[in-house]
């Protein structure tokens, strides 16, 4: 049975580790007890990144590596419908 989950938007501190304190755009979490009142503490059940041509390669290399080494479980880089791709691809 799917648990029902909370959305945060930018800007929310989300602390995967001691040294991995991320600023997604989107995050879902389906465990309560991981928000505080300081962040949502330990890896969200989604992350969302929205792309643009100033972070898209910083968010599709360093933190999606960083999102798979720290187990969140589900993650997902988009660009704004209007956007061309920042690295030229046509889809």
């Amino acid at each position: 049975m799917a648990q029902p989950g909370e959305v945060f938007d930018a800007p929310v501190d989300v602390i995967l580790g001691f040294h991995d304190v991320v600023v997604p755009d989107l995050v879902v979490v389906t465990t309560p007890a991981q928000v505080t009142d300081r962040a949502i503490e330990g890896s969200p059940t989604l992350i969302v990144e929205v792309l643009s041509p100033s972070t898209s390669t910083r968010d599709r290399n360093l933190k999606a590596e960083r999102y798979a080494a720290l187990d969140v479980a589900h993650g997902l880089a988009q660009r704004p419908w209007s956007s061309p791709d920042p690295e030229g691809s046509p889809h």
